[in-house]
């Protein structure tokens, strides 16, 4: 694909890419497009380059011996609730769409909110839900961190004068010690972003504490410093306080319309669909077809101006890039192929593997599932094991069975799939069975089973990330407004933040065409002087 700059488009905007970034992306410009009082008529193009949206979001239906059927996640399987704007960004998109009848919630209750275990020493330990249970679990994996609290809260400032960014297994070294890592945090980052702690940013994961620290030298006694600067900041920003504004006026007409739904939400830590995530991708996908205002592109590989392999040209006055950086660094020419963040971004891999076993051969231990440490990751040979039929027992449909998801590679992957016949369905069925009998001490064999690879499926934050985006706003700034980019790279690979960075900017982009669109009076704010996607999270990292 080559993105140009040019004077006359056929379209108001081009987004380019079809995953959830890219669909949420196109669904809130259709929507305010729609609410536009002179831009109604204009048209937004969809284009994605293979036959499926949606990206890494894939639910698949397995049919099992016995003539009943089976839910496979093969990406990301829940989403987080609570009362953070991520959170509510995505309620508010289901809520829209009308799937209040598909959700399954998880309540706080339940153990598997509650129970997320560490394996170490070869057997799982219970993890910390509270403060209280941190003082209270003397498990070997436990005790490294009740000695890092006591390290940080006695341990002067120690970071370099002028720092802007160091290794997150550095930081962590520093202030609680190098086992806190190896034992917990290490595990926790690598079900989370699927990298090693030595190849993340402190500044761009650990942006709290990073910036407790700075502001009190200590990152215990920092914290709600920093909590309260970051709230400051968001603040600051008028679109994004206006829009928070008003979405807490609209809160309220959706609690008194929808109230069960909203209870349901308030009360539970996690949550997903009767069919699986699929089902929002497949409803937002759903909307723009049936929307009016938005042309798809799909099975058609870009070569932008947008230019296709067809050799059929899309040209618009705004163009919004999801598709990841590795994917989409030729679409620019040599200045912007030169950047930082185009070199210096790698990916990293996961293989999944889905079991289901008979509900009698397995003793179901309560909970969401366990994640792997560093120090365990070359003993049992996977990063982690998510307990699915206990985290969405809904998803079981009532059969007598059990499910599990076992991911591998990640941090390990280079060194146990570099060989691409190791990624073979045989080797990691093999590889998975072997770790969960050995980890949930399992007898019998599954009754059916399934892999998949991901690769490049999330991007490792670097250290001095933080940097690296800030040339990239530069550059796009240069664009004028007719380019900027949404997705897993830019404030954090999980759903609910793409959702709301999504948001924040087709709000942008519609309040500097339209300033109207807001519907917000005389108070409406200016529009941002720069429209790349990346004007807030700078703002706030």
């Amino acid at each position: 694909m080559s993105i140009n700059k040019v004077k006359n488009s056929s379209s108001l905007f081009t987004v380019v890419g079809g995953g959830i970034s890219g669909l949420s992306t196109a669904y809130y410009l259709s929507k305010l497009l729609k609410a536009s009082s002179n831009q109604s008529s204009q048209k937004i193009t969809l284009i994605e380059g293979s036959d499926r949206f949606g990206g890494y979001i894939r639910s698949e239906s397995h049919s099992l011996p016995d003539g009943t059927s089976v839910l496979y996640e093969k990406g990301p399987r829940t989403l987080r609730l609570g009362k953070s704007n991520e959170a509510l960004a995505t309620l508010d998109l289901i809520d829209d769409l009308k799937l209040h009848d598909k959700v399954l919630f998880t309540k706080k209750s339940a153990p598997s909110s509650k129970n997320r275990f560490i394996y170490y020493n070869n057997k799982i330990n219970l993890a910390p839900s509270s403060p209280k249970q941190l003082m209270s679990l003397f498990s070997p994996v436990m005790r490294p961190v009740v000695y890092g609290v006591l390290k940080d809260i006695f341990s002067p400032k120690n970071s370099q004068p002028n720092q802007t960014d160091e290794p997150l297994s550095k930081f962590i070294a520093r202030r609680f010690g190098s086992k806190v890592d190896d034992r917990l945090t290490s595990a926790v980052l690598a079900g989370i972003y699927a990298s090693d702690t030595n190849d993340l940013s402190t500044r761009m994961i650990f942006n709290t504490a990073w910036k407790a620290e700075q502001l009190s030298g200590h990152v215990l006694f920092g914290l709600k410093k920093a909590v309260k600067q970051k709230k400051l900041k968001l603040n600051n920003i008028p679109l994004l306080k206006t829009i928070g504004d008003m979405e807490v006026d609209a809160h309220a007409k959706r609690m008194s319309s929808n109230h069960s739904f909203w209870e349901n939400a308030n009360s539970s830590s996690i949550f997903s669909f009767d069919d699986g995530l699929q089902t929002l991708s497949n409803s937002i996908l759903s909307y723009l077809k049936s929307a009016g205002n938005v042309d798809i592109i799909s099975k058609d590989p870009c070569d932008v101006k947008v230019l296709l392999s067809s050799g059929s040209e899309v040209q618009s006055s705004r163009v919004i890039n999801t598709v990841p950086l590795y994917a989409s660094r030729s679409f620019f020419g040599d200045d912007g192929q030169n950047l930082n963040i185009f070199n210096h971004t790698r990916y990293t891999s996961i293989c999944l593997v889905n079991l289901t076993f008979k509900k009698e051969s397995v003793a179901q231990v309560p909970g969401f599932g366990f994640l792997v440490p560093r120090d365990e990751w070359a003993n049992i040979g996977i990063i982690g094991i998510v307990f699915d039929s206990s985290c969405l027992p809904g998803q079981d449909k009532g059969n007598d069975i059990v499910r599990f998801t076992v991911m591998m590679g990640g941090p390990t992957f280079k060194i146990q799939f570099s060989d691409p016949s190791s990624q073979k369905p045989e080797n990691l069925k093999e590889m998975a069975i072997k770790a969960i009998k050995k980890a949930l001490i399992i007898k019998d064999d599954p009754i059916h089973c399934d892999s998949n690879v991901l690769n490049n499926c999330i991007p490792i934050y670097h250290p001095n990330y933080y940097e690296d985006l800030s040339s990239l706003h530069k550059w796009l700034t240069s664009w004028n407004k007719s380019l900027s980019v949404a997705g897993a790279c830019f404030g954090g690979p999980g759903i609910n933040a793409i959702v709301l960075n999504t948001k924040y900017l087709a709000y942008n982009h519609m309040l500097s065409i339209d300033p109207s669109v807001l519907n917000s009076g005389s108070n409406s704010p200016e529009p941002l002087p720069s429209c790349t996607g990346l004007e807030h999270i700078l703002a706030l990292y």
